[in-house]
């Protein structure tokens, strides 16, 4: 039996279905994965009528609304509330998938003035899942969400970072620490997190309690 877990990006609203982004990694591209990705790729596979077991949902963190979180030290704990103003999402890859689900609820909620600032990393320009859905969210609401990218591979007149997540990069494009009222939330590879992440934002001296890795 093969198990992974995938983040819906429907709200909880939205009854009767539930959406998933999954980037299919297929065999013999990456040398260290040579098989690439078996559950991805079997999802894929499956017919329009196709069968899955699914279980959950399963968690530390759950957004109540107006910037206030639940936050479990792990999963048997009992949640602490943590009430913010200011949201930063760092995300790679397909990472973007537990960060767009909450970014819907926030800028879709009239009552909710949470404002949120993204950094998004990706090898290349076609490997950004979601843009358009993004940009159209960066249009529509732009005194709640910016929006910023970073590329591996960047093409010509890119208008935007290139290079991995640093100190500097963060620095201008996410919220500062300011009287405890900012979470972080961190999603994508061990690397990306281990390496770029995390070093850089406690150089920036965000407190540990308020960064929140999925």
């Amino acid at each position: 039996m093969v198990v992974r877990p995938y983040t819906p990006i429907t709200l909880d609203t939205q009854k009767g279905y539930v959406d998933f982004v999954i980037k299919v990694y297929k065999g013999n591209v990456n040398p260290k994965f040579p098989k690439g990705g078996v559950m991805s790729q079997y999802l894929a596979s499956l017919p329009i009528d196709g069968f899955i077991d699914v279980r959950g949902p399963s968690g530390k963190l759950e957004y109540k609304g107006c910037g206030l979180f639940h936050i479990k030290p792990d999963l048997r704990s009992s949640p602490n509330p943590v009430k913010v103003k200011h949201v930063n999402m760092i995300c790679g890859g397909s990472g973007i998938t537990p960060m767009f689900q909450l970014l819907s609820y926030i800028l879709q909620s009239k009552d909710d003035t949470t404002q949120i600032a993204m950094v998004f990393a990706n090898v290349s320009e076609k490997d950004i899942i979601l843009r358009d859905e993004l940009e159209n969210f960066k249009d529509k609401y732009p005194n709640h969400f910016r929006l910023w990218y970073t590329l591996n591979e960047a093409p010509e007149r890119w208008a935007y970072s290139t290079g991995y997540v640093n100190e500097q990069m963060l620095q201008e494009h996410i919220y500062p620490v300011k009287d405890n009222d900012t979470i972080t939330l961190i999603c994508g590879p061990p690397s990306f997190i281990e390496f770029a992440c995390l070093p850089s934002l406690t150089k920036l001296d965000y407190p540990k309690n308020m960064i929140h890795v999925f």
